[in-house]
């Protein structure tokens, strides 16, 4: 742009003039690896206390880091002699890599694995008093809790995310304009995705919320899975149900004139046994797709539920830690399938790959004890 033409809004849609913003963007000095750090950093640095608004006048002044996954009867059961866990981690996140990123094993200790600012000290306390003091004996409160603080850490990460759009608008810095137009492009559909991906989780919020201040903890329906024997990863999320575990679409997140209604998944690990346990909220928008979800996993043999569970997690849920000795036991083979499947979401194209259960079982040797469930599968 030249003469006046440098007054205009920018063409990236950031709402400055142009001359404050892309002009001579190819020439300035690009995004280095240190940057891409800090914006991770400003992620988890954000603090706020997600407890209902109607108890917030009771806060504490401390926010604390607290562990989304309950650290003494989860993280601890997975840590090794050092207190150390295992994850996987992407690395070399600019744009221009996005089509191969890198994925490391990353050892973490067991206090900072896990750790988010998302509740004061006092509301940490008491509202997950029925998870870390008391043992899960399936009482409608506890599943409520569980899905209650996935919901809050998923919220918390979207908008946090959401917060460094000003410096990510900033990765397309010493490139020529033709890849400038495609990286804006990029992020304003990402932040768009954000967006609608926020706007249903605080729909679904001020429910859970409203539920929580009247006690009112039979809305939710769960389906979970009993094995026998600790298992060898752990993890938490909130999650769009996109497709089943056929690999059916059940839903198109490009709609955003639909409201979703996400899954919440745990695993838990109690009395050297461990829960997986699916949840959401009953007589919400769209609970078929919930439904179908996990009818379909219903479906699936017992001897290809574990791998069926393995794909999904790591396909899924970024908060995943498990053990290293497991990990280190794995077939390079084995750890490459799981390294491709954590890569899905960034590559956009993520799917569950039943030719892959079988195999997957094979790594884990599950036994499954019990299925429980509060649900109707009479029409699905």
């Amino acid at each position: 742009m030249k003469g006046k033409d440098r007054n205009k809004l920018c063409w990236c849609g950031s709402g400055k003039k142009f001359k404050k913003c892309h002009i001579d963007r190819e020439n300035q000095s690009p995004i280095r690896q240190s940057d891409f750090i800090e914006i991770n950093k400003k992620v988890k640095n954000k603090k706020i206390c997600m407890a209902p608004e109607e108890i917030k006048c009771d806060c504490s002044k401390k926010i604390i880091k607290a562990h989304t996954i309950s650290k003494n009867c989860n993280l601890k059961s997975i840590a090794d002699e050092k207190n150390n866990l295992a994850t996987l981690k992407l690395s070399n996140l600019n744009i221009e890599k996005a089509e191969n990123p890198i994925c490391e094993l990353s050892i973490i200790g067991i206090n900072k694995a896990s750790t988010y600012q998302i509740f004061c000290s006092k509301h940490d306390v008491e509202l997950f008093s029925v998870l870390e003091n008391k043992n899960f004996e399936f009482e409608n409160i506890q599943i409520f809790m569980l899905a209650y603080r996935n919901l809050c850490y998923e919220l918390y990460l979207k908008e946090s995310i959401l917060d460094t759009s000003k410096e990510r608008r900033c990765f397309d810095r010493g490139k020529p304009i033709v890849e400038q137009l495609s990286i804006q492009a990029h992020f304003k559909f990402y932040d768009d995705a954000l967006n609608v991906g926020i706007r249903d989780l605080k729909l679904l919020k001020e429910k859970f919320d409203s539920f929580l201040t009247n006690r009112e903890f039979d809305c939710i329906r769960y389906y979970s899975i009993e094995i026998s024997s600790i298992s060898q990863f752990i993890g938490s999320c909130t999650w769009f149900p996109i497709v089943d575990f056929d690999n059916t679409k059940l839903a198109d997140l490009e709609n955003i004139e639909e409201i979703f209604n996400p899954i919440s998944a745990s695993i838990i690990n109690i009395d050297n046994k461990s829960l997986i346990i699916f949840s959401w909220l009953k007589d919400f928008y769209n609970e078929q797709y919930c439904m179908k979800f996990i009818s379909s996993l219903n479906k699936i043999p017992n001897d290809e539920k574990s791998g069926a569970i393995l794909h999904w997690f790591f396909s899924s849920v970024e908060n995943l830690y498990f053990q290293l000795s497991w990990w280190n036991n794995l077939k390079s083979e084995e750890k490459n399938i799981l390294i491709n499947f954590y890569k899905q979401p960034m590559l956009d194209r993520f799917k569950l790959d039943k030719s892959f259960y079988k195999k997957c079982s094979h790594m884990l040797n599950w036994n499954i004890l019990n299925i429980k469930h509060n649900l109707n599968f009479i029409n699905y």
